[in-house]
């Protein structure tokens, strides 16, 4: 810019001494016009008319070179007026935001697979497709890769022909931002340069969001993952995660399927529907046996109550698929049961001090 000014300046000098001489042409070449004209009206000798026009042809070719000398000095004017490229940083300028981006640049090797071992962990949580429907997985308009612009803006320059540059690298688990480098940065003109920082932009307004779209393995596709980007981490609906996870009938017992899911919210009808579908029971399950088929996972917190009763009233037929299925939900959702005695005062320690089975997670409280 200062190298700019100082040209301008000595091309206005110059452009100013060329007007001067410009305007002094003309009049000369004026006033020899006219007095050129003046001869149709005097009985001159030839001779001083052929002087007079070969004067006046002179002063025109004059003139002409002068307005071409004003117009090639405009010219270069315009075009040095015209403000340089603007410098783009590659980092943002704020020290804790630059940081960031060096650390995702430059993770080491090993931290980058976890974070993408992280996500593709996250990504196989996500519901199945058929129970998917309702899950909130976009993202916004991503609009800058950031480790694109950061090695883009390291490369020669018209400012630095041999920059040091140190390339980042990126992997599965992109730095991205949905805002997007300026096209106008600084004043059109080098007039308007008061401050070196005029000019020059950081890429501080370029907030960092972490981005994923899938680990390229064959896992994208049997999740039917939707292109572009989404977030593994997004809103998932608890019925979605509950029918996802719990474990599918035989075929056999395919219409029973309603009496495996147990979401977070239980409608206070679910322990009437094995009254009230007593007409899907199929033959291989009594009336008894139906009702308790039904009911043993209605409520999270009777499980373990109605599993015993079960056993102790033998309504089920324990050798069937469909009811190993179900009893095996119902004890992966109770837990570890275990007889190990425990120092604690508690009604379960008591009990499982004297060999009966209590649940795992329930003994030991009295470290807390």
């Amino acid at each position: 810019v200062q190298r700019k000014k100082t040209k301008l300046a000595d091309l206005r000098q110059q452009k100013s001494t060329a007007d001067s001489e410009l305007g002094s042409l003309i009049s000369k070449h004026s006033s020899a016009q006219k007095k050129l004209n003046e001869f149709f009206y005097d009985p001159s000798p030839h001779s001083r008319y052929s002087s007079q026009v070969s004067h006046v042809n002179s002063l025109k070719v004059k003139v002409s070179s002068a307005q071409s000398v004003c117009s090639n000095l405009q010219r270069s004017i315009d075009a040095t007026g015209k403000a340089p490229p603007p410098v783009i940083q590659p980092l943002p300028q704020n020290q804790s935001s630059a940081l960031v981006w060096l650390f995702y640049m430059h993770m080491p090797s090993l931290l980058r697979q976890l974070s993408r071992a992280s996500f593709l962990a996250q990504q196989l949580l996500l519901p199945v497709p058929e129970h998917g429907t309702d899950m909130d997985i976009s993202t916004p308009s991503f609009f800058t890769n950031l480790l694109q612009h950061y090695n883009h803006y390291q490369q020669p320059s018209q400012y630095l022909s041999t920059p040091c540059t140190s390339p980042g690298f990126g992997g599965h688990v992109l730095l991205l931002s949905c805002g997007s480098v300026p096209q106008k940065v600084g004043p059109d003109h080098v007039d308007s340069f008061y401050y070196r920082e005029q000019g020059v932009w950081y890429p501080d307004s370029l907030a960092h969001n972490l981005a994923w779209k899938g680990s390229g393995c064959s896992t994208d596709k049997a999740q039917h993952i939707p292109e572009g980007h989404f977030n593994p981490f997004g809103r998932i609906p608890d019925l979605s995660r509950v029918l996802t996870y719990t474990e599918k009938l035989p075929a056999s017992a395919e219409m029973l399927q309603w009496t495996m899911p147990l979401p977070e919210s239980v409608s206070p009808d679910r322990g009437n529907l094995g009254i009230a579908y007593i007409d899907q029971r199929p033959s291989w399950l009594s009336e008894p046996g139906f009702r308790d088929f039904g009911s043993l996972r209605a409520y999270p917190h009777i499980q373990l109550r109605r599993l015993c009763s079960i056993l102790h009233e033998r309504t089920l037929p324990l050798s069937h698929p469909a009811v190993c299925v179900l009893i095996r939900q119902c004890l992966f959702h109770l837990g570890t049961l275990t007889t190990t005695s425990s120092s604690t005062h508690s009604s379960f320690s008591s009990s499982s001090s004297r060999g009966e089975p209590c649940l795992q997670w329930r003994t030991g409280w009295e470290a807390e």
